[in-house]
């Protein structure tokens, strides 16, 4: 069954990535569809509530969506193409928030307007990298996609969705402190569906980034340290037959300790390149496998 469950989290990642790398290829070619129709704000945060609320409730954050005073019941977009920029706003959150809650809030943006804002507790986002973020496969750093995971695509499909939706996509962060990402869209489209680049629908000029109550910092994460995989890790002595296991990826980790116990190796576990080398030091081992990109340090 472990075996069956790391199969199917890296089919569910490579299925994610092939969806965005079609996304935004229907988008470069002028191929992607907008169908502007009458949308209830209600209803799309309540479809993302109760998408969302069981993701929440596992990492044990606070999640709430919050209908603002004189934001509209209706308004004409894609909903479906809002939606997809929303649950990318909120999976890139929740993915780097640890502690703290999470916020989709509606607000009235001028007279012709509406902003949807995802505010969360998160690491926060350095200034000069705001911008970078929304790049294609870029992401804040080199370790991001290591430790976190994504291909660096869905921040970029969401802008590109939000100015075929006549809106802007901007974020408002710091580090340690969360982000807000707020999407700004025009209340009053007119219907109908259509198919064009970006450079054939017009998009509002993007507003000045609004007034953002930082939230206080959340508790320093702990250090990432090295994990056992089973219970006996802790006899330290050097074994007879001993393999050390370098890997972040508690999935192939877990497959290496099975298949080394299975030839009767002893097996010891480490996440990270330092205590790896400790490890290694103090143990020993007849054989070490080491994960060629680690967080703290390549392979090599």
């Amino acid at each position: 069954m472990r075996y069956a469950a790391a199969i199917h989290s890296s089919s569910s990642d490579l299925l994610a990535l092939i969806n965005d790398i079609l996304d935004w290829s229907k988008v470069e070619a002028g191929q992607m569809d907008v169908q502007f129709a009458p949308t209830s704000v209600d209803s799309i945060l309540q479809t993302l509530h109760q998408t969302f609320t069981p993701v929440a409730e596992s990492k044990g954050l606070a999640f709430v969506t919050e209908h603002g005073e004189n934001v509209p019941q209706y308004f004409v977009t894609d909903t479906q193409r809002l939606l997809q920029v929303l649950r990318n706003l909120l999976a890139n959150a929740f993915k780097f928030t640890e502690h703290g809650s999470m916020t989709v809030a509606t607000q009235r943006a001028g007279e012709n307007a509406v902003r949807f804002e995802v505010r969360d507790t998160g690491i926060g986002i350095a200034r000069e990298k705001q911008e970078m973020i929304f790049q294609a496969f870029q992401q804040a750093d080199g370790t991001t996609s290591r430790k976190y995971g994504g291909s660096g695509l869905g921040l970029s499909i969401s802008r590109e969705f939000s100015r075929l939706l006549g809106g802007s996509v901007l974020v408002s962060s710091e580090l340690g402190r969360g982000s807000v990402f707020a999407v700004t869209l025009p209340i009053a489209a007119r219907e109908g569906i259509v198919t064009a680049k970006l450079d054939t629908i017009g998009h509002m000029k993007e507003p000045e980034p609004a007034a953002v109550v930082v939230p206080p910092p959340a508790p320093p994460a702990q250090a990432f340290e090295t994990q056992p995989i089973a219970d006996d890790r802790a006899d330290r002595k050097r074994p007879d037959r001993a393999i050390l296991v370098i890997e972040d990826n508690l999935h192939f980790a877990r497959i290496f300790y099975e298949l080394a116990h299975e030839l009767d190796f002893d097996c010891v576990h480490a996440t990270n390149a330092t205590q790896g080398v400790e490890l290694a030091r103090e143990m020993q081992p007849n054989v070490i496998l080491l994960d060629i990109g680690l967080l703290d340090q390549s392979g090599p």
